[in-house]
């Protein structure tokens, strides 16, 4: 299955099918879903909105469990442990929030630095978060974060502007991150070091995303192209004719042979 968000809720999709259901309606589309969070057995979503509050959705039987306000603007970061018991937040008022989605309380708030969050990632054991900082006009950030104590380890600078996606390696080593600049950087989180800045796409850079072997990577823009990266070498390995339109995000599948995207067309 794949879930996705958008302009008039969170939809669920069967793979083999391709036949979507509607499991969270939004009928006013000002309050558009612009992220989404999900457990490790896919049964619950964290879904954030543009009236700044967030929802926790029961995606078999297609249910909103909780409503969560406590953004003053819209949410575009969100993610779930694994056992979908803590979710986290980040929007464009600059908070990043820890909540407990079994009874929506308020965990924990890390430090507001007056940046936009632009998307979040959960390392694989859950402790670190890694936080896209984004300023108009400005150069943009990467902050990792130690959600046990709610501390800053960490700040990787580079990107030039506003960065789009941020991914974590399968064994939480690295991180990838795409951006506006056009480039998508390669992280060594322990070193707080750049191994690669990987140039190729001719216009914003807006989804990336690591390979299961943690040695590839696959990016996508509003270029309206894919591109395949050897993270080892630090190459490109083959780019797809461009399609009209662009695309806004791109998931690998675990099989590691096939990929989901969104596009601004609508379509999955």
């Amino acid at each position: 299955q794949l879930v996705s968000c958008g302009s008039d809720g969170v939809r669920r999709w069967v793979v083999a099918t391709g036949k979507g259901s509607l499991v969270l309606a939004d009928p006013d589309t000002k309050k558009s879903r612009f992220a989404l969070g999900l457990s490790g057995d896919g049964r619950r979503a964290l879904a954030g909105r543009g009236d700044g509050t967030v929802s926790v959705v029961d995606l078999v039987a297609g249910r909103e469990q909780l409503r969560m306000p406590g953004h003053r603007g819209q949410v575009w970061g969100a993610v779930l442990s694994r056992d979908g018991n803590r979710g986290i937040t980040g929007g464009w008022d600059g908070a990043i929030h820890v909540w407990n989605t079994k009874d929506g309380t308020r965990v924990r708030s890390l430090p507001n630095l007056g940046d936009k969050i632009r998307y979040l990632a959960l390392h694989p054991d859950g402790r670190l978060l890694a936080a896209a900082h984004v300023r108009d006009n400005q150069p943009a950030t990467l902050r990792i974060y130690d959600l046990d104590d709610g501390q800053e380890t960490c700040v990787l600078a580079g990107h030039e502007k506003e960065i789009t996606v941020v991914a974590f390696s399968p064994d939480g080593k690295r991180l990838l991150s795409s951006s506006f600049d056009g480039t998508i950087r390669h992280w060594d989180v322990a070193k707080e070091k750049e191994l690669h800045c990987l140039r190729g796409h001719v216009s914003w850079v807006e989804g990336v995303a690591f390979c299961p072997d943690g040695q590839r990577a696959l990016s996508c823009g509003v270029d309206g192209t894919f591109r395949l990266w050897d993270l080892r070498r630090g190459v490109e390995l083959l780019c797809t004719e461009p399609a009209q339109g662009g695309y806004l995000s791109v998931t690998i599948l675990p099989d590691g042979r096939h990929a989901a995207t969104t596009g601004k067309d609508g379509m999955v």
